[in-house]
Parts: C-alpha cells; sequence; structure tokens
C-alpha cells in the first residue's frame, strides 16, 4: 500500500486518499470542530468530488466508503478502502477535482 501520510523536512506530503481522510474527518468528523461552517462545507464537497470520480473511474463500493467516512470509522479497512477508490478514479479526474476545490476556494 502508498503511503498516504508521508512524513517529510516540512511536514508531510499527503497522497489523494490522505485528502480523502482528512477531507471526511473535517466534513463530518472530529476534525471539523476546528473548522468553520465554511471550511466544513469544503471539505464535505472535496470527499463527495473524490468518491464521485471514484465512481466514475469504476469503483463499486463507494456508497460503503462512503457510509465509513460519514460514520468516522478509522480502520485498514477505509484505509484501504480510500486507496482503491482514489487509484480508480485515476489521476486525470482527481487532477480535476482538486482544481474545481482551488477555483472554489480562491
Amino acid at each position: 500500500m502508498n503511503e498516504i501520510f508521508k512524513p517529510t523536512k516540512d511536514g508531510y506530503d499527503i497522497s489523494p486518499p490522505g485528502v480523502l481522510l482528512l477531507a471526511a474527518d473535517t466534513g463530518f468528523g472530529a476534525g471539523g470542530k476546528d473548522s468553520t461552517e465554511k471550511g466544513i462545507a469544503n471539505a464535505r464537497q472535496l470527499a463527495s468530488d473524490i468518491l464521485a470520480a471514484a465512481r466514475a473511474g469504476g469503483y463499486p463500493q463507494c456508497d460503503i466508503l462512503e457510509t465509513l467516512l460519514v460514520k468516522g470509522e478509522v480502520s485498514k479497512r477505509v484505509f484501504l478502502m480510500a486507496q482503491k477508490a482514489c487509484d480508480m478514479a485515476g489521476n486525470d479526474r482527481l487532477a480535476a477535482v482538486f482544481e474545481r476545490m482551488r477555483e472554489r476556494t480562491k
């Protein structure tokens, strides 16, 4: 499995599955306690858009993954599912998702 959060000298490199997990935690979980309403809404939209990209790429378990993310489940299963979802979304779809988020948050 690829590293989702890879330590660097400046902090962390975060892979797309890591972005999905962080967005879900901010949008639905404890990570949102330090965020604004707009930040929570943006995080929810980002998680939704990543899952939509995975659906478009043929990932068959998006509904299950979404349910687990909304419930705040943290497990190896969720990490593996997030990795597979992002792999199936593909780099082009994910790049488009991240670009839309950048545009929304300017």
